[in-house]
């Protein structure tokens, strides 16, 4: 499925944990993206723990 983040899309993305010691992001999204036949379709409840280096 392609889909596109245009001028219909549109979305959040919070940031709840940045740990500068254990190199730890931790956060929430959620977003709206608009198929290729025009169909609005809502991404809800998405999370991310991720560790990263400097």
């Amino acid at each position: 499925m392609d889909t596109s983040t245009g001028e219909n899309g549109y979305g959040t993305l919070t940031i709840t944990r940045f740990d500068d010691q254990e190199h730890i992001i931790s956060g929430t999204f959620e977003f709206t993206v608009q198929g290729n036949n025009g169909e609005l379709i809502k991404i809800t409840d998405g999370r991310f723990d991720l560790n990263y280096s400097n």
